[in-house]
């Protein structure tokens, strides 16, 4: 499923996975897609996120203030975690996208689009706790890309 993500994109996975077990999330969420694209931040998507007020800091906040802290009990270096159902509609519709602009590896735009239109209540939650307008962000970013 990730053979065309670039580095960046494969990064994000890696530190949504570790924002989910530093937050006892039992599964990793679409809010976790997004720490982890602002954690990548030399990345255009976590300049975007950054730019409109969702730093790293503000995300974790919000997260805990918003859905609180996860239940999870055991130790988190020895348990697979798997993705909620809007994460993986998100890390699917990542390479559509990269179609759509006719890209040639998924990278961390494509991934921050796919959280974005994948219609995520908690994202929606967060972005509204936080802020940040969905609408003013994918245009953001969608400007972003046709300048580049």
């Amino acid at each position: 499923m990730y053979d065309n993500f670039d580095w960046e994109a494969l990064w994000v996975l890696m530190l949504s996975a570790i924002e989910a077990r530093r937050l006892a999330a039992v599964q990793i969420g679409t809010e976790h897609l997004l720490l982890g694209i602002v954690r990548q931040k030399h990345s255009v998507a976590a300049r975007i996120l950054t730019s409109a007020g969702f730093t790293r800091e503000v995300a974790r906040k919000a997260i805990a203030r918003t859905f609180g802290r996860g239940s999870r009990s055991t130790k988190w270096w020895n348990v697979e975690i798997s993705f909620t159902a809007d994460a993986k509609r998100a890390l699917e519709l990542a390479p559509a996208i990269l179609q759509e602009f006719g890209d040639l590896q998924v990278d961390t735009r494509h991934l921050l689009l796919a959280v974005i239109r994948v219609d995520s209540a908690r994202v929606e939650r967060l972005f509204e706790d936080t802020g940040v307008e969905l609408a003013d962000l994918e245009e953001s970013l969608l400007s972003r890309w046709q300048n580049s």
